[in-house]
């Protein structure tokens, strides 16, 4: 069932993020801080971060749709900032699927 252009249950979205060290040696703490969206920060495994150009990606996945505004995408890892699936606008979410 699609939840507006391009974006489905079940597809798979890069989110930017902000990376540190974890913990433990096999994860890295994220931050996806935007002015459109409220902060997410969590703590991953390094292998759910893509780094493109220089730039850090958390792989993500659609859920489904809070309203005809938001949709819900869950995130890999611990989310400490908040419920995983978290809610965010999909006019936001639609400007990284590429």
């Amino acid at each position: 069932m699609a939840i507006g252009t391009d974006l489905e249950y079940g597809v798979k979205v890069n989110l930017p993020c902000e990376t540190s060290g974890g913990y433990f040696p096999d994860e890295n703490r994220i931050r996806i801080v935007d002015k459109e969206i409220n902060p997410i920060v969590g703590y991953v495994n390094k292998e759910s971060i893509i780094d493109k150009e220089g730039k850090k990606f958390i792989l993500a996945l659609i859920m489904g749709h809070s309203n005809s505004r938001e949709i819900r995408v869950l995130l890999p890892g611990e989310i400490i900032s908040g419920m995983n699936p978290v809610t965010l606008p999909i006019e936001w979410v639609k400007k990284h699927l590429k």
